[in-house]
């Protein structure tokens, strides 16, 4: 779930996958539609599988099932294709659905791009001269990339004490499609910088934030935020002292809970700085049976 949330933060719609042949919603399914309602995500489309196994009777059964568990959840308005995939049936249907999704970027967005993924792409015994820079990975937000850019990694590197971004400057931009001039939200690419590539091996930038020298993100190892929590989940509130699991952005981190008054929720993050802006989600897991569970979100205040 965690994973799925660090990397919910990049999409404009969801695809959920759900079998005629098991009772909707399996608790996994709950979870992440509960997960899409609070990021925000109204597009929306569903693949009813598994209707080549089961009778008409079931397939219809399941049908309202699916109809009813979305109504709950807010998302009436979902469509629900059966498809049979291996005879290639409503295939087509369901590629139209995902095409009608409303996505309308603001063309003046500040960029925003999110790090899922950081390499180091030269091989073992490579000379000086032929080394290349460190590669991030992840998509934008908002806003849009080109060669040349200068742009700053948050929350960078611990000096003295005093976390610096990374400044540095966009070399190439490589896309499943190849060659990048530039990259916009929607498209998930790999950056060339002229970093160190030391500084970016094995995913050491991962959960970064991108931006320009105009969008300054604040960086603070305390956040308040302005929580709901999902309903009839857990039997408590959350507790001072607590320690619970975050997610803004692509950033992953654990915090404790400093107090809670009505819905005002202080989280400390220990020695962790975490790059955000005013009005970002907060995503609050807690321990459910000794699993992480989504137990509710709320947006930074402060």
């Amino acid at each position: 779930m965690t994973i799925m949330l660090s990397g919910a933060v990049l999409v404009d719609g969801a695809l959920l996958v759900i079998a005629a042949n098991q009772k909707c919603p399996q608790a996994q399914t709950q979870e992440h539609v509960e997960a899409l309602r609070i990021m925000g995500i109204k597009n929306i489309v569903v693949a009813q599988t598994k209707i080549d196994v089961v009778g008409k009777e079931r397939a219809k059964e399941s049908y309202n099932e699916i109809k009813e568990f979305l109504s709950k959840n807010g998302y009436e308005n979902a469509n629900i294709i059966p498809v049979f995939a291996s005879q290639n049936i409503n295939i087509t249907r369901l590629i139209q659905e995902i095409g009608k999704f409303d996505i309308t970027p603001d063309k003046n967005e500040k960029t925003e791009m999110v790090v899922v993924r950081s390499f180091d792409t030269n091989k073992p015994g490579t000379e000086i001269k032929a080394l290349t820079g460190g590669v991030i990975g992840g998509g934008l937000k908002s806003g849009e990339l080109a060669i040349g850019d200068d742009i700053l990694v948050y929350p960078g590197v611990l000096v003295k004490n005093v976390w610096k971004p990374l400044k540095t400057k966009v070399k190439s931009i490589h896309s499943e499609f190849g060659v990048e001039k530039k990259a916009y939200r929607g498209l998930m690419v790999g950056i060339e910088t002229d970093l160190d590539p030391s500084l970016s091996r094995r995913d050491s930038l991962a959960g970064s934030l991108v931006v320009k020298e105009d969008n300054m993100p604040q960086l603070k190892n305390r956040i308040s935020i302005d929580y709901s929590q999902i309903p009839d989940k857990f039997n408590k509130p959350l507790q001072k002292g607590e320690v619970v699991l975050i997610n803004v952005l692509a950033s992953k981190v654990l915090g404790t809970i400093v107090s809670q008054i009505q819905n005002k929720v202080i989280i400390n993050l220990g020695d962790t700085f975490l790059p955000y802006f005013p009005e970002d989600q907060a995503i609050i897991s807690r321990k459910l049976n000794n699993v992480w569970t989504l137990a509710g979100a709320g947006k930074i205040y402060e």
